[in-house]
């Protein structure tokens, strides 16, 4: 193809101009056609390098302006403009003093100098404020051309459609105030299939208000927004609608009832967007104007506030009891013939056909409560295929949305992996599971079945005597409560960091790791366990690594599960991240978690072999999609939901001991987070390109995993851990 040849031309443009490539690229673009299958593949794949490219030159022109070369040359243009007003007000002054006259002005010495400074300047000045003009003009070019063309290749193929998503959607966020940006954004809404929108529909969502711009009567981004949810509402209900909902119930508390903004009876700080209820409530009513829709609506509505009012049950006096008998309301709910259970995932569909779900029946009779401050309740469905559902119901202070948020980080490096081939040849993946928040202080959790937490199995229960511990341990061995009062005391009595890691050494030696005797008990056929022991270190591997360049921490033993059938792991609790657990009262150190029983569970070979292979391979796909990732990173922390930064109060909650306890939230934790998010973004970055620990140099792919395993399991960091983290096991 003609079109195809020129692009792949411009390969070799090195000699072009910037300007020069993307015109070519431009052209031969406009040459290609797309009447079959193949062909489309084709015109996708050149839209997509054509506005990445056009992207590329938008970028390093957004640089430019950000620069102090750019600060410079505006500096030396107004220090010149000032030397041309003051010339000009000289030579005026002169031909005040020597008249009108062209014959006297042509003789007068100190008036042709004077005009000859002024005409130098002023050609100067002319040519550096056109250079400027060009400059601007050509970034609002590139940005054009870039929205337009990743619209067009929305509309050609689907080979980049998260990446061009992602994409598209942080310009328009970043762009929001530009007219033309907003009219881009809403044709590209009109034309492309709405599914394709669907992975940042939270997002999307959460940027709903009332309130329009300073200045601006018609606000043409809340237009365009508004109609694209309405869209997806309409054609895709059970990715969307919750999230709706969740933004209209804002105002409910920890006891599902409407509040006033401030700290409520639970000291959980409430912040109430009313702005945000109300346009939430237009586009939910926008939607249920469409006959299709209006009956899966009340079904909806009816089935959230009986999750509501579930959350907000409180339990029995006596903590000792584990179950409850449902209440009536709730175990009346029965036969809602359009909801799905809530947390089973539903594939997209493109049609937005939706047909032969499984629909929800009815609840089980009992609750039980799983352990946590909140006593989180642990419920039953059955749906219309006979299959019951275990589902985990949460109220209290934990902000169900930052796990959501994290939960959608997690799919998408899924599909990175996937898209891999060496990566999707060692079964590369990370554990999800399904979030749904319902108000700011309710929710749901997909329970993830055949799992069980790490430290049980370690030691069992109080007094943490049991569990494999029990069953293996050395005779002379350090129990749980004898290593932590251990190393407690050399945290308090030691001040040399050399002396407290050859004490967390001593610790540890005496507390013998038995990770490995859960394969050895779970797994009994040789190829299985090798097969098990594989699945659990490659997902270690990659949650590591996930976990290190998102920065999550609070990652104790309470807070990683162990899958009974695949042995994979699955972290749960993830509203500690972009390494806020660095500010935690005690600061967690570590990138990840690898203490000696993880490592105990890979076999002999520890760490090295398939750990650091697999750790290489996922920092090497999260590098290959690197504008991706920091795209994506981008829009969740500038979220305006997404309260992801810790606040005094938070990191009290998180590590409750003897410190003082602080009185909850207050207005200044609620303050804005730019410089914060700026902060965790440029994080992310040098991690991603292996610019840690100072370093001007940037490290391989290899030479970081390296490092990052060998600051994992650093004792001189490891002997510094809270002790509820229980850096020993």
């Amino acid at each position: 193809m003609e079109g195809q040849a020129v692009i792949s031309r411009t390969g070799d443009s090195r000699s072009e101009s910037s300007g020069k490539i993307l015109t070519v690229m431009q052209q031969g673009v406009e040459k290609m056609q797309s009447r079959s299958s193949a062909e489309a593949v084709v015109l996708c794949r050149s839209l997509h390098r054509l506005a990445t490219y056009a992207d590329h030159l938008y970028r390093a022109a957004e640089d430019y302006f950000r620069s102090q070369e750019w600060r410079t040359a505006q500096d030396v243009i107004k220090q010149k403009t000032a030397e041309r007003d003051a010339l000009r007000g000289k030579i005026k002054h002169r031909l005040k003093q020597i008249g009108n006259n062209s014959e006297r002005q042509t003789k007068d010495r100190e008036y042709r100098q004077l005009a000859f400074h002024e005409g130098t300047i002023s050609k100067v000045l002319e040519y550096d404020e056109e250079e400027q003009r060009l400059k601007i003009a050509n970034q609002t070019r590139y940005l054009q051309i870039a929205l337009d063309a990743f619209r067009r290749s929305l509309l050609a193929g689907q080979q980049h459609d998260l990446q061009t998503v992602f994409r598209l959607c942080q310009l328009w966020f970043t762009l929001s105030a530009l007219p033309d940006v907003n009219d881009q954004m809403a044709k590209a809404f009109h034309e492309t299939p709405s599914y394709k929108f669907l992975p940042l529909v939270y997002q999307l969502a959460s940027r709903l208000t009332t309130i329009s711009p300073a200045g601006i009567q018609e606000d043409s981004f809340q237009a365009a927004l508004q109609d694209q949810l309405v869209r997806l509402g309409c054609q895709h209900p059970y990715h969307t609608l919750y999230h709706l909902f969740a933004l209209k119930n804002g105002n409910l508390g920890k006891d599902g009832r409407p509040t006033a903004p401030g700290l409520n009876a639970g000291g959980m700080l409430q912040l109430v967007d009313h702005s945000k209820i109300e346009a939430a409530t237009a586009v939910l009513q926008k939607i249920q104007q469409s006959s299709s829709r209006r009956n899966l609506l009340d079904q909806m509505q009816q089935m959230i506030r009986v999750y509501v009012r579930m959350a907000a049950a409180p339990g029995p006096a006596d903590k000792t009891k584990m179950s409850m008998t449902l209440d009536r309301e709730c175990r009346d709910t029965r036969n809602l013939d359009l909801i799905p259970p809530v947390s089973i995932s539903i594939p997209v569909d493109p049609s937005g056909a939706y047909t032969g779900l499984p629909h929800f029946c009815s609840f089980g009779s009992q609750v039980k409560f799983v352990g946590g401050v909140n006593r989180p309740k642990l419920v039953e469905c059955q749906d219309s295929q006979g299959q019951t559902h275990r589902q985990l119901v949460k109220s209290g202070h934990d902000d169900l949305r930052q796990d959501a948020v994290m939960q959608q980080f997690f799919h998408l490096l899924n599909s990175f992996l996937q898209s891999r081939p060496s990566s999707r040849r060692r079964c590369l993946r990370i554990a999800t599971y399904k979030v749904v928040p319902f108000t700011p202080a309710a929710g749901l959790l997909e329970w993830v079945e055949e799992t069980e937490p790490l430290l049980p199995y370690l030691i069992g229960d109080h007094p943490y005597r049991g569990g494999a511990w029990g069953r293996y341990h050395r005779p002379h061995d350090k129990d749980f409560v004898q290593s932590r009062g251990a190393l407690e005391a050399v945290q308090k009595s030691v001040t040399s960091l050399d002396k407290m890691a050859k004490a967390f050494n001593q610790i540890c030696k005496q507390h013998t790791p038995v990770l490995h005797h859960f394969f050895l008990e779970r797994f009994r056929e040789p190829p299985t366990w090798f097969e098990r022991r594989l699945a659990f270190t490659r997902s270690v591997a990659v949650s590591s690594i996930a976990g290190y360049i998102i920065g999550l921490g609070d990652r104790h033993l309470n807070n990683i599960l162990i899958d009974s059938r695949s042995a994979e792991v699955v972290h749960i609790d993830l509203g500690v991240a972009f390494e806020q657990g660095r500010f935690l009262n005690t600061p967690e150190l570590v990138p990840f978690r690898l203490t000696q029983n993880l490592v105990d569970g890979m076999g002999v070979t520890g760490v090295e072999g398939v750990m650091a292979r697999c750790c290489v391979e996922t920092l090497q796909a999260l590098r290959e999609n690197m504008t991706s990732v920091l795209t994506i990173v981008e829009v969740f922390i500038h979220d305006p939901l997404y309260k992801w930064a810790m606040t005094p109060y938070d990191a009290q909650q998180r590590q409750h001991g003897d410190q003082e306890v602080l009185d909850g939230p207050s207005e200044r934790d609620a303050r804005p987070l730019n410089a914060d998010a700026e902060r965790a973004l440029l994080r992310v970055q040098q991690k991603l390109k292996g610019l840690t620990g100072g370093e001007g140099e940037a490290r391989s792919a290899e030479g970081q995993v390296k490092q990052l395993l060998q600051d994992a399991q650093s004792p001189y960091h490891l002997s510094r851990m809270y002790l509820g983290w229980a850096p020993w096991l």
